[in-house]
């Protein structure tokens, strides 16, 4: 992509960050919380996934990966444009009052979170940049994933075979 799709693409996540900023600056307070819809929350949220810009697309889905293929070792940590979408998902999602798709979320949490989105959006960029030229998207990744599903397959026979042959000895010692 070029550098002016992926800037469109920045400034299209920012705008629907905005969105988010003003849902709950705009929420009725109740006890310090933000009164939020969640069916609007969650549609924004949706509309943020896919506005993420490409290249941050393509790098978390490099360090889910190296995540899977670099059990033992360390694998590069997860795009805080993802992580904090996520960790906002998960403060609605856990928030103890829901009631006629209204919840109740922590207002300085959740703006702190945003901030730190909105931070993090243009440093995601780079960092996801640098990923992908440091592990581009080779065969070897492709053929990674199949390896281990055909590893699977092969355990899932060999269990199944187990087990047939377990319920064949017990229908012989059964049968009269």
């Amino acid at each position: 992509m070029d550098t002016c799709g992926a800037m469109q693409q920045v400034k299209d996540v920012l705008q629907i960050i905005d969105e988010l900023e003003k849902l709950i600056s705009q929420a009725r307070l109740f006890r310090g919380r933000a009164i939020i819809d969640e069916e609007v929350f969650f549609d924004t949220s949706a509309r943020l996934k896919k506005a993420i810009p490409e290249t941050i697309k393509k790098a978390e889905a490099c360090v889910r990966r190296l995540e899977k293929k670099h059990t033992g070792e360390q694998a590069p940590p997860r795009l805080n444009t993802y992580r904090f979408v996520d960790e906002l998902e998960h403060m609605v999602e856990t928030s103890p009052t829901h009631l006629f798709g209204k919840t109740l979320v922590n207002k300085t949490e959740f703006m702190a979170r945003l901030v730190k989105m909105r931070q993090g959006l243009t440093e995601d960029v780079s960092r996801s940049e640098q990923l992908l030229k440091v592990y581009p998207d080779e065969p070897e990744s492709v053929q990674m994933i199949l390896d281990d599903a055909r590893q699977q397959a092969q355990r899932i026979i060999e269990e199944a075979e187990q087990e047939a042959a377990r319920i064949i000895a017990k229908a012989k010692q059964q049968a009269p």
